[in-house]
């Protein structure tokens, strides 16, 4: 299987379904993984000027996509270092998921690793990248209690108002050292009339709280509830211990092109041996970056662009191959000078 770098590449497709897009990253025939109908693969500029915006998606939710193997490394990382307890990881690991999926987002601190001027005032939940820029997540659950309730326009609108003040507020706490471009907020609701009434609430909102802040509206669809009730999801897929190396369709790099460096991520359904290597375009071993056991989960290894002897090796294509359970994944990559 061949295939280029799952990098700084966007996804334009209107109306698509994450799916496929996360079906290539899981790589399992079967598997139950989340779809969207809606906004995805759509910033560009928006990363970086200084308007607010507002994304609109429906998510299909399966509780055997939660699984430590059907993550990605960030969306792993996640899951097993967030410090808030609750039911809302698995939120904020939903909303890094589709943004790995539609914006090929890596997460670059989680929120206990991100410095802030004040660490005891407001922050964000993680910091991620997107085409090298930094960007701040932030995530909230819009539910009426009981959850069959929808939220009014008013409620919606004080929720609203209530997390994009909190944005500023981190925004203005963070350090300069994990100082993001801007935020994105996504809000993430189970029912069709709180999605709508927070699409109304939003145009109600004035610029003063807006900001630049991209604001992502994402109703869960299917089995949603474990996301709002604190329970854990259970998984009952057949499949989930008898997967292939899933690895194969995680295999990615950034930056792609890159100089002078880039990282190398993958993540392992178990443990095993694992040789990572570098060829050229020739088939020429460059250099062999992992060669052994490694656990479970999502892994990293940097290529600085050098040969085994610590010698540059000259710009040009070069090909990075990962083997693990007698199954090879190969991805191309553009080192430029």
């Amino acid at each position: 299987m061949f295939r280029w770098c799952f990098g700084p590449t966007k996804w334009r497709l209107g109306v698509v379904t994450l799916a496929a897009m996360v079906f290539l990253l899981v790589g399992t025939a079967g598997a139950q993984v989340p779809v969207t109908v809606g906004a995805c693969g759509e910033l560009d500029t928006e990363l970086t000027d200084a308007s607010p915006h507002l994304l609109s998606s429906v998510a299909q939710v399966y509780p055997c996509s939660f699984q430590p193997d059907r993550l990605s490394p960030g969306g792993l990382d996640i899951l097993l270092t967030y410090s808030s307890g609750g039911s809302g990881v698995y939120a904020l690991v939903l909303a890094h998921e589709l943004l790995f999926g539609c914006e090929g987002a890596t997460l670059v601190k989680t929120m206990d690793e991100i410095n802030y001027v004040d660490p005891g005032g407001h922050k964000a939940q993680a910091l991620l990248e997107i085409d090298g820029t930094r960007i701040g997540l932030r995530t909230t659950r819009a539910i009426g209690f009981p959850l069959e309730d929808p939220l009014t326009v008013s409620a919606a609108r004080q929720l609203l108002e209530q997390q994009l003040q909190r944005v500023i507020y981190s925004t203005a706490n963070v350090a300069p050292e994990d100082a993001w471009q801007k935020q994105i907020l996504v809000v993430e609701t189970p029912l069709a009339e709180s999605f709508t009434n927070l699409a109304e609430a939003y145009a109600q909102i004035g610029p003063e709280l807006t900001t630049d802040t991209i604001v992502w509206l994402v109703q869960t669809a299917n089995d949603w509830a474990f996301i709002y009730s604190g329970a854990d999801p259970v998984c009952l897929s057949a499949d989930v211990d008898g997967q292939a190396a899933t690895f194969l369709d995680r295999l990615r790099c950034s930056p792609n092109p890159f100089n002078p460096r880039t990282t190398i991520k993958f993540s392992l359904p178990r443990a095993g041996t694992v040789r990572l290597s570098v060829f050229d375009v020739a088939g020429r071993l460059v250099r062999t970056l992992i060669d052994g056991g490694m656990p479970l989960g999502g892994h990293e290894a940097v290529w600085d662009g050098r040969d085994a002897s610590g010698r540059e090796v000259g710009p040009g294509s070069y090909l990075a191959r990962l083997e693990f359970g007698g199954r090879v994944e190969t991805v191309r990559m553009g080192l430029i000078r």
